[in-house]
């Protein structure tokens, strides 16, 4: 009897929250359906990650160090059939081979898995096992990339020993290295290093750097006599000036005084830039109205007032532009009546 009951309660609750939990869901799909495109700008952010994104491609795939012009140089500089000469060749392309496999399954998880190991790289045919026992010897805790690198230059500069290569030009166009100074990258360096070291010393200005303030003189204010708490109430309390006439008195223009040096230099006041526009076009009267914005707010006494003055101040402005057309218009007829009275004498003195 009380397993029944205690299961139709715990089915009817289950079944109110599952339907106040549905009723919810569906109250807060609805608002993110309505903010979503609004307040999280989804079109800028996949056009900032796919445009981030194809960037990054190219730049890897520029990158990537490709064999076709090393080769081409090592064929044309590096002469002779002799097997010695071939061996060299054949062995410079494969260090550069084997360079770019080392290099890549530490980035690729395709080449990781072709090579997982070094021994997988010797059974490749990428290096022979003397030349992996030299890599396994090597300590260096970040890489050894730069080991069959190595291995190149040296054939390199024992083929220019042999006379394999003619000329010491030939030599470094193979092994030619660029030695740049990134001068604009430095600078930028510099420039944002310093910038943020100054935000770092001005962060905390109550701190105990030379650059922060000086507290202790803020305290010390008020404790010394002559300092400037205790001197303003005691010392200076009653102490006032005798009162005389200054040195301007009864001048009118009052022309300030400098020093020679400073005498010398421009002034240049603090003058607002349309202060010399004059906006008044010879209007004899001045009218003022309020905004339009007010009109509802007058009473209609008022309105009827504003309305006139309106009216007046249309009929005025159209009577000055009238007759100031007709002036134009007078004058015109006037030069075309002159110009055609000049027509007519030149053309009797043509006759």
């Amino acid at each position: 009897m009380y397993h029944k009951l205690i299961s139709r309660v715990s089915s009817d609750y289950c079944g109110d929250g599952v339907a106040q939990f549905g009723s919810t869901f569906e109250a807060l799909v609805r608002y993110l359906d309505n903010k979503l495109d609004s307040n999280i700008p989804l079109t800028f952010m996949l056009g900032f990650f796919v445009t981030f994104v194809v960037s990054r491609w190219g730049q890897i795939l520029n990158g990537i160090g490709w064999i076709d012009d090393a080769a081409i140089l090592f064929a044309s500089y590096i002469r002779g059939r002799e097997e010695s000469t071939r061996v060299i060749r054949r062995n410079i392309v494969r260090y550069m081979v084997l360079c770019q496999a080392l290099v890549l399954r530490d980035i690729s998880m395709q080449v990781r898995k072709r090579f997982p190991t070094m021994d997988t790289l010797a059974a490749a045919g990428f290096m022979t096992e003397e030349e992996q026992e030299i890599l396994e010897e090597i300590k260096d805790p970040y890489s050894r990339y730069w080991a069959p690198i190595q291995w190149s230059i040296n054939l390199v500069y024992q083929c220019k020993e042999d006379g394999k290569i003619t000329d010491y030009y030939l030599m470094n166009k193979i092994v030619d290295m660029d030695l740049w100074l990134p001068i604009t990258t430095m600078i930028q360096f510099v420039v944002y290093m310093g910038w943020m070291s100054v935000g770092e010393a001005l962060l905390n200005p109550l701190g105990e750097d030379d650059d922060d303030l000086t507290g202790m003189d803020i305290v010390e204010q008020v404790w010394a006599p002559d300092k400037t708490g205790y001197s303003m109430v005691e010392e200076h309390l009653a102490r006032i000036p005798q009162q005389k006439r200054d040195d301007f008195w009864g001048i009118d223009k009052i022309a300030p005084l400098y020093s020679l040096e400073s005498a010398e230099r421009s002034v240049h006041p603090l003058i607002g830039s349309v202060s010399k526009i004059n906006l008044v076009k010879n209007r004899k009267e001045i009218v003022m109205t309020p905004h339009k914005n007010k009109l509802s707010e007058l009473t209609s006494e008022e309105q009827s007032a504003f309305a006139l003055a309106t009216l007046f101040f249309v009929f005025t402005f159209a009577t000055a532009a009238a007759l100031t057309l007709s002036v134009a218009a007078l004058r015109i007829i006037l030069a075309f009546a002159g110009f055609t009275e000049i027509l007519k004498v030149m053309q009797g003195v043509h006759l």
